[in-house]
């Protein structure tokens, strides 16, 4: 991700980026629900904190953006969830042009500490 947003910054283009943070979720096949769910319509990357990252370059609008996103992580619950444990998906989105969004560093600054706005749990 960190590559994409450096080229981005030379553009004037909108991005919205979401992490989440995956509790009780499969990582395997959380990479294989996310390769088809987000497919080329995004960049995907895994944070050494086992956070995921979905970088959206120039979304339809926030909200169709965050509302793909959450489609994602209900499916991750449904679908890649451990057996038995308590597995939720603790949602942080920034929106903004590229070039305002700052160095990748910055913007994982800015990531670890904005509150969750959305935490989904498992049914």
């Amino acid at each position: 991700m960190a590559w994409s947003l450096r080229l981005l910054r030379q553009t004037r283009s909108r991005v919205s980026v979401f992490c989440l943070r995956l509790v009780g979720i499969d990582r395997p096949r959380a990479e294989g629900i996310l390769a088809v769910e987000v497919g080329g319509s995004a960049v995907v990357d895994w944070l050494t904190d086992q956070r995921v990252t979905v970088m959206i370059i120039d979304p339809p609008g926030e909200g169709p953006a965050a509302a793909m996103v959450e489609r994602v992580a209900r499916r991750l619950l449904s679908e890649a969830a451990a057996p038995g444990g308590r597995a939720h998906v603790e949602l942080v989105a920034l929106h903004g042009p590229a070039d305002e969004i700052g160095e990748p560093e910055d913007l994982l600054m800015r990531l670890a500490a904005a509150p969750a706005a959305r935490c989904l749990a498992a049914e």
